[in-house]
């Protein structure tokens, strides 16, 4: 956490100032529908999920589906702490409290 500590209250004063946040994600979320829409990947996504978990059961006996499955939610519990942290960094900038109560 000592990094995030440093750089999450420059990269929101960053972009308080530019706004590349929101302009970042609205851009990526129009970029993937549009990919989706003109290739149609979300199909072939799930179509090699189903492949890979049928290969899984056959050659593991599906031991390697749990492990992957918790391997992504670890990546999506790291995620959402750095959003979090990010956006705490945020608050305090614009000076109002954090939501785990005042800091020590």
């Amino acid at each position: 956490d000592a990094g995030l500590d440093l750089t999450l209250p420059a990269a929101a004063r960053f972009d308080m100032a530019t706004g590349v946040a929101a302009a970042t994600t609205n851009m990526l979320q129009s970029t993937i529908k549009d990919l989706n829409m003109k290739f149609g990947l979300s199909g072939y996504l799930s179509l090699g999920m189903g492949k890979a978990h049928d290969m899984d059961v056959k050659v593991t006996g599906g031991r390697i589906s749990p492990a992957v499955l918790a391997a992504y939610r670890m990546g999506l519990a790291a995620v959402g702490h750095v959003q979090e942290r990010f956006e705490e960094s945020r608050r305090e900038l614009r000076g109002q409290p954090s939501l785990d109560g005042p800091s020590a």
